[in-house]
């Protein structure tokens, strides 16, 4: 009997607790975002975006790409396995892009094989969202 009376206990201890109490504050106290915290908000808004463009395509998988500004041009490459003769609906989302603007290249191989052909590209690419879709 005194089992069940501490397992009651201990039940509505939880409930009251993380139920019924309204929210914890933050540790910090209200502070403002730190500019990183900003940041990941801001990137989760983008994925929300991409996300919601894909319909009525099943969303698989979400991938974002950091980058630097540097003095060169560089590329970073991202690779997607597909399934041949399969429809895919791509969703680009660049609102993150402040400064120049980039250039998106679409291939049909990784970058190591010599004869890769372009599918698609889109060059000065700047806070805008895009859809590329496939034909099967």
């Amino acid at each position: 009997m005194k089992e069940i009376n501490r397992n009651l206990f201990f039940s509505l201890v939880f409930i009251f607790v993380f139920l019924l109490v309204p929210q914890f504050e933050s540790q910090r106290g209200g502070e403002e975002l730190t500019p990183y915290q900003a940041y990941l908000v801001e990137l989760k808004e983008y994925r929300r975006n991409c996300r919601n463009a894909l319909k009525p395509f099943r969303y698989d998988g979400s991938l974002t790409t950091h980058f630097s500004y540097k003095e060169y041009t560089y590329a970073k490459e991202v690779e997607i396995a597909t399934i041949q003769k399969e429809e895919y609906r791509l969703s680009f989302n660049a609102m993150g892009v402040k400064n120049d603007g980039i250039t998106i290249r679409i291939y049909d191989k990784a970058k190591r094989f010599t004869s890769r052909t372009l599918l698609y590209e889109k060059e000065n690419v700047s806070n805008t969202e895009f859809t590329v879709e496939t034909t099967p």
